[in-house]
């Protein structure tokens, strides 16, 4: 019972660490607008400065690379999940930035946590508990805040559409990983990231962006 409360606890710590975390996706992406990177630039190193930082820390774990090899097996699952939480989130959202206020895209793409739950609940058949609850209604209570602040009218229909397209992937992408029974680990994580990465450069490199002085 311990352990079960200890990691649930855990989660629960990373989920709000991660959180904290992408609340600062969106300043960054603005004051890399301003240095004169468009979306697919912001969107692709988004995504390499993390594999970056992810592949130093599991070369330097003992037996890092020999588990990371390890995982490539049956990786199209991983990569499924990367075209969904990776890509169509990164890509997306990193787009809606330039269209539309920052909170407002926050609250539409993480409403796409409802879509996860509901997908949970209807094809995994999960049980709807006290936490689930909590966590859609505050989401609702989030979007009524913006959406009463004139947060919406603020931003135009192709940032609130680049906004939900993105939420709708990640909303996909958590059920795809929970569908497919995906460890959660650094390693399967780092090919997560490696696929979106080749992913993401595809419209970086046709935008022209590594060419521009």
């Amino acid at each position: 019972m311990r352990n079960a409360y200890f990691s649930s606890s855990l989660g629960a710590g990373f989920a709000l660490l991660a959180a904290l975390s992408n609340g600062t996706v969106g300043v960054l992406s603005r004051s890399a607008f301003k240095e004169g990177l468009d979306h697919t630039a912001v969107a692709f190193w988004r995504c390499a400065i993390a594999f970056s930082l992810l592949s130093i820390i599991i070369l330097l774990r003992s037996g890092g690379l020999a588990r990371l090899v390890s995982v490539f097996t049956g990786s199209w699952k991983i990569a499924v999940c990367s075209a969904l939480g990776i890509f169509t989130l990164y890509h997306f959202e990193t787009q809606a930035f330039t269209y539309a206020p920052i909170p407002l895209v926050a609250i539409l793409v993480f409403a796409g946590g409802l879509g996860a739950i509901a997908l949970d609940i209807l094809i995994l058949k999960e049980t709807v508990t006290t936490r689930k609850a909590f966590a859609m209604t505050m989401v609702f209570l989030g979007g009524y805040v913006v959406i009463a602040g004139d947060g919406l009218m603020t931003g135009s229909i192709i940032g609130v559409s680049l906004a939900l397209i993105a939420g709708l992937g990640y909303a996909s992408f958590i059920f795809a990983w929970k569908f497919f029974k995906l460890r959660s680990s650094l390693e399967t994580f780092w090919w997560c990231l490696a696929y979106g990465l080749v992913m993401l450069a595809v419209p970086y490199a046709w935008s022209g962006a590594p060419s521009r002085q």
